[in-house]
């Protein structure tokens, strides 16, 4: 038996960390039964298969961690478990107090983001130390970890003190599998611009709203819809009275994926070195990768995507040469190319 632990609502909720820990989830459970205990639940896995062991609700992070770390620990207790697989802080107790009875385990920490960012404002720099020392303890009795790309591999080894062969890459992936060839985007149509996935820091929404408003503030030809499950109350409050932003949650998968079908564009503020799973799911349905001009990332270039401010008069012709080379990004990173290289790691 394997265990997934995330203190994420991966069934009702949008962002990487939920689509990574349900699809790992999936790719283990051709081999063997996987309990998946997460933030909305635990859930037996087999075949793809999913069965509910026993739901409950967790209120904000903080709770999640506690709650997943507490039924972590309590089903190593009552099972013989093979694999331990952790996405955050949730698998500190089982680590130390059960680790006699783990044969293995690794640590998923994807965009590494309290590693990477840079701390402004004493809040941020608290909480950021906080992470980081909870990613540290984790990782000295971690037998594996994984990033999402390979350039990340030296600064994690450095900045843990970890040897190298201790870090594997598993690179981001779309679970799509009838990718759209064109833009959805035609001339003349409403330049309707996505939004998705789950509101934290390294997401930088807050950024995002304050530039939608100074370039498009209820400008009828253009639209923003933000697709999440817990955007803050203050940008809630911003972005009421602005009549070209919606907001959307509560939506199912089957859902989103029409509206991604439907609309031009996908925007992501994030500062994570590594394409977003979100962004990549939007090109993979027709749309065309809008990213922060003041974006750390070294992924998403003028070549392969546009600015915001790019929006009001950019051509056709580079739109569509634009999701061209997007495009080309995709074409490897199939769930199936994803589950196969999970069990040859594994």
């Amino acid at each position: 038996m394997n265990i997934v632990s995330t203190r994420c609502n991966p069934f009702s909720d949008f962002g990487g960390m939920e689509k990574w820990s349900y699809a790992l989830a999936n790719a283990l459970s051709n081999q063997d039964v996987v309990l998946f205990i997460t933030g909305e639940g635990i859930f037996s896995i087999k075949n793809r298969k999913k069965t509910v062991v026993k739901k409950f609700k967790t209120s904000n992070t903080i709770h999640a961690i506690c709650k997943v770390g507490f039924h972590t620990y309590k089903t190593i207790k009552a099972n013989q478990i093979n694999t331990l697989h952790l996405f955050g802080h949730v698998g500190i107790p089982s680590l130390y107090l059960q680790n006699n009875l783990i044969s293995k385990s690794s640590f998923y920490g994807l965009g590494y983001e309290c590693v990477f960012n840079k701390d402004k404002g004493i809040l941020k720099k608290i909480k950021n130390t906080v992470h980081r020392f909870l990613m540290r303890i984790t990782l000295l009795k971690i037998n594996r970890l994984y990033t999402l790309e390979k350039g990340q591999v030296d600064k994690i080894a450095s900045y843990f003190k970890l040897d190298k062969a201790k870090i594997g890459t598993l690179e981001n992936f779309i679970d799509n599998r009838n990718i759209k060839q064109i833009p959805n985007f035609k001339e003349g149509r409403k330049k309707v611009v996505l939004s998705i996935g789950r509101d934290c820091a390294a997401k930088r929404r807050d950024k995002l709203i304050r530039d939608w408003i100074a370039y498009y503030k209820n400008e009828n030809d253009f639209e923003l819809v933000i697709i999440s499950q817990n955007l803050k109350a203050n940008l809630l409050k911003k972005i009421k009275g602005v009549n070209n932003i919606k907001y959307l949650s509560n939506i199912s998968d089957k859902e989103l994926n029409k509206i991604r079908s439907e609309s031009s564009f996908d925007v992501s503020y994030s500062n994570q070195s590594t394409p977003l799973l979100t962004s990549l799911e939007s090109i993979s349905y027709g749309c065309i990768p809008i990213i922060s001009k003041n974006n750390d990332t070294g992924f998403f270039n003028d070549k392969n995507s546009i600015t915001l401010q790019d929006l009001s008069n950019i051509s056709i012709e580079r739109l569509n040469k634009v999701f061209e080379n997007a495009h080309s990004i995709i074409k490897d990173r199939t769930i199936s190319s994803f589950e196969q290289k999970v069990l040859n790691e594994l």
